[in-house]
């Protein structure tokens, strides 16, 4: 009888290790990342929305280097949300 409890708990534990395992994947790997709502949920906790979109139309180089001094400052972002919100920040 415990061997048959200690089976079904390992199985269980090992559906629900799968069942995160395949959620956490969907997350980063499902639908694209929007950097509009990216930038709207992390950097205007900081900076007001007026003030981003002031520097919109400015090159690469320029968000990347500000995208990175702030994050230096405040680690918000994951490499694939930096990269979605400098895509929204180039070209809005």
């Amino acid at each position: 009888m415990n061997r048959l409890r200690a089976t079904i708990g390992l199985s269980m534990a090992g559906i629900v290790l799968i069942a995160a395992t395949i959620a956490v994947s969907f997350e980063s790997h499902g639908q694209p990342l929007d950097g509009k709502e990216l930038v709207a949920e992390r950097c205007t906790s900081c900076h007001t929305i007026d003030r981003i979109e002031r520097r919109f139309g400015q090159e690469f180089a320029f968000w990347e280097s500000t995208v990175d001094r702030m994050l230096g400052k405040r680690n918000m972002l994951n490499d694939a949300e930096k990269k979605a919100v400098l895509g929204y920040l180039v070209d809005p």
